[in-house]
């Protein structure tokens, strides 16, 4: 889809709040706002470049806008504006629809220009920017003692918020360092001094440690892929008549193997096995108590892009033109954890603790970023970090719904060695062992206890339990739970939203889609989280 700019004046029954300030720059939450009929001025140099539209069954339009200023984008600067009208530009809904009604959500500031007037012209330079990622990249490699190839070199400049409220040139720095566990540096510093606002790794993993085990390992009990009586259904696969060659793929999904320089898994199927009435690959690829990875990888991908194909018809990740995307499923990573990185999903084989990490909710999980990096792109720190993670683990919560019609409301249950698991939706902190208490480096389940130190797998608690509190309501089950979070990952959740305005998107998604949006209010209570002030 063609991303055009276009000038803030032309939002003017939206954004009145950007007429030209007196002081310095100011948050606006737009879940806080109601829609009035307003002024059709603002002061350039602010902008929203339009980043994507859908139209959803119910004839809604939903416009995503980033805010920027004098061209860069401004940080955490995001709205959404979900209309009925026919708008084939913002300015045509301007000046036709000023008594149209409609809706909006996400932030945006007023007042940037106060903080960042008068900023040196170097800041603006290629070379300010080669500077500023070459001491940030330089510092990091000597603290980290990383001695690996670092690839993908990306800086950016853009405008950000700091917890004050102050406006600052900053620049967004990240890069790739190649590992057996991949990381992606990422840092936003000043533009002018280098000093770092902000910093995380934004590779997407299941758990800071390596985790496995999946679909077929000694804990689970061996699983046969053949359909008869109560096995799991057969592979999907490709064959070579000629080279009597079977392929683990098939045209939603591919299995590659790690060890060999991810060459696409195979085996010889000369006939079908006379037992399973199948072509058999048996136990092809056994390792650390799990039997087959890459026959498990397959059928979770399978069952991943059809829950989300049946359920809500659209494909679980896209290309760049928008076409659904073939699952890539890596296994054998020598390493105990699973990750999403690079439109692809790469599973560990674990060691002492976990079997390999091949399960049908880890993939859920993983695969569940991806959905997430293609709509709300939710910032994989603070707030949004911890909804990222508790989004992939209530898909996690779906992909078993889907699978066996029930829930276990526990990840990592299946890949773990021991008889615990890495996390509880139901109970967040039932993983605070020997007397921590919660976010003491384990799970909490109530906003009153969350502080910015926390990491994301710990603060996803708070809207796994809202989850499991509202997929266990009255009249509720975990899809039409499902049904909300996906809803508002689509259409309300900006990438910074904080756990307050995703519970008001979440209840807005619940209202579209004809559900009872008390339960999602009392289920957010439950958990710390106030909606009352959500329009």
């Amino acid at each position: 889809m063609q991303k055009t700019l276009f000038h803030l004046a032309a939002l003017s029954v939206l954004f009145y709040l950007m007429a030209a300030p007196t002081f310095a720059a100011m948050r606006i939450d737009l879940n806080q706002q109601q829609n009035l009929n307003l002024p059709a001025t603002a002061p350039a140099p602010t902008e929203f470049k339009e980043i994507s539209r859908t139209q959803d069954a119910n004839h809604m339009t939903h416009i995503r806008l980033q805010q920027t200023y004098q061209g860069y984008p401004v940080w955490g600067g995001e709205a959404v504006i979900h209309t009925q009208a026919i708008m084939p530009t913002l300015k045509t809904f301007a000046l036709r629809q000023s008594n149209q009604a409609y809706t909006s959500n996400g932030v945006i500031f007023k007042g940037l220009n106060i903080d960042l007037a008068g900023a040196p012209v170097a800041i603006f330079t290629a070379d300010q920017a080669a500077i500023a990622y070459a001491r940030i990249l330089k510092e990091y490699l000597a603290k980290n003692r990383a001695t690996t190839a670092v690839t993908q070199p990306h800086h950016q400049l853009l405008v950000y918020l700091d917890a004050n409220g102050n406006a600052h040139w900053a620049y967004l720095i990240s890069f790739v360092v190649d590992a057996a566990l991949p990381a992606k540096p990422t840092f936003i510093v000043d533009a002018e001094n280098f000093s770092i606002y902000k910093k995380w790794d934004d590779v997407k993993t299941l758990e800071p440690i390596a985790a496995g085990g999946f679909g077929g390992n000694k804990k689970t009990g061996k699983l046969a892929y053949d359909a008869i009586g109560d096995d799991l259904p057969a592979l999907k696969m490709q064959r070579n008549s000629l080279q009597k060659l079977c392929y683990i793929q098939n045209d939603e999904v591919i299995v590659k193997d790690t060890r060999v320089n991810d060459a696409l898994v195979t085996f010889t199927c000369p006939t079908k096995d006379a037992r399973h009435n199948e072509y058999w690959d048996d136990d092809l690829d056994a390792v650390n108590g799990a039997y087959s990875p890459s026959n498990d990888a397959l059928y979770a991908g399978n069952v991943i892009k059809s829950m989300y194909q049946d359920w809500y018809h659209v494909p679980v990740l896209v290309d760049r033109s928008g076409a659904p995307m073939r699952l890539v499923m890596r296994v054998h990573e020598p390493i105990e954890n699973a990750y999403w990185f690079s439109n692809q999903m790469t599973f560990g084989d674990g060691g002492h603790d976990f079997y390999p990490l091949v399960s049908l909710e880890v993939a859920g999980h993983e695969v569940s970023h991806g959905f997430t990096e293609q709509h709300s792109d939710l910032i994989y720190e603070a707030q949004s970090g911890g909804l990222n993670e508790a989004f992939s683990d209530m898909a996690a919560q779906a992909v078993q719904f889907y699978s066996t019609g029930r829930n276990t409301w526990e990840i990592g249950g299946e890949i773990l060695k021991s008889n615990q698991s890495l996390r509880y939706l139901d109970e967040p902190t039932k993983d605070c062992a020997l007397g921590k208490k919660p976010g003491n480096d384990c799970s909490i389940d109530n906003l009153k206890d969350y502080n910015a130190a926390l990491d994301v797998h710990y603060s996803s608690g708070v809207f796994n339990k809202l989850f499991y509190l509202l997929s266990t309501s009255k009249d509720w089950d975990t899809r039409k739970a499902f049904d909300v979070m996906v809803r508002a990952n689509v259409v309300y959740w900006t990438s910074s939203v904080n756990f307050v305005d995703a519970a008001c998107g979440a209840i807005r998604a619940a209202k579209d889609l004809g559900y009872d949006p008390q339960a999602v209010k009392s289920a957010a209570l439950t958990v710390g989280i106030n909606t009352n002030n959500c329009v």
